[in-house]
């Protein structure tokens, strides 16, 4: 097989390449630089010398119990810049909880949940059963009890009246109760 102009140009660039690398661990590398070693894989993974590391910052004893030197000096950097802008923790937003927008609209959803269950309970429990109107007055029949507009049942006020239809509103949410069975209506 005879090696095409590609091929040569490749090998070239494999062998100064490999020089470089002989070349820079003889006599580039200084004795007192990072110790290194070499893996299997061929991965070079470098060891701080003891000059590079910054001293040890020293905590509470026993303030942290068996936890390294590193993590008390993280802490006590942090309480440093606590000190040092005068923050006050309490007041301190968490940066991994969620937006407090969000928790507006799920806590919405929440109530509007919860006010449409309490608005189909009330239409299932009660059934208009009479419905007697006069110059804009209006009272209602439900279970044998009359209720005038303005009166409250089960925490619903009967605000208007219609001739076949009942309007109760509690909290924003509006129940229309029918004199009609669905099959009439339809």
């Amino acid at each position: 097989m005879e090696m095409t102009r590609k091929h040569k140009v490749y090998a070239v660039v494999l062998g100064l390449a490999g020089i470089v690398v002989v070349a820079d661990q003889q006599f580039f590398l200084e004795a007192t630089g990072p110790s290194t070693a070499q893996a299997a894989t061929g991965v070079l993974m470098t060891e701080p010398s003891a000059a590079t590391l910054s001293p040890p910052i020293a905590s509470p004893a026993g303030a942290l119990g068996d936890i390294g030197q590193e993590r008390s000096a993280i802490a006590e950097r942090f309480q440093g810049l606590v000190q040092k802008y005068h923050l006050r923790l309490s007041e301190v937003d968490d940066g991994f909880d969620r937006p407090f927008s969000w928790k507006q609209q799920e806590q919405t959803a929440r109530e509007l949940k919860a006010s449409q269950a309490r608005a189909n309970a009330f239409r299932s429990e009660h059934h208009l059963t009479a419905i007697l109107t006069a110059g804009g007055r209006g009272i209602v029949v439900l279970e044998d009890k009359p209720i005038r507009i303005g009166q409250m049942i089960d925490g619903f006020t009967l605000m208007a009246v219609a001739n076949h239809s009942a309007v109760f509103e509690a909290n924003g949410i509006s129940v229309k109760l029918s004199m009609r069975s669905e099959t009439q209506e339809k």
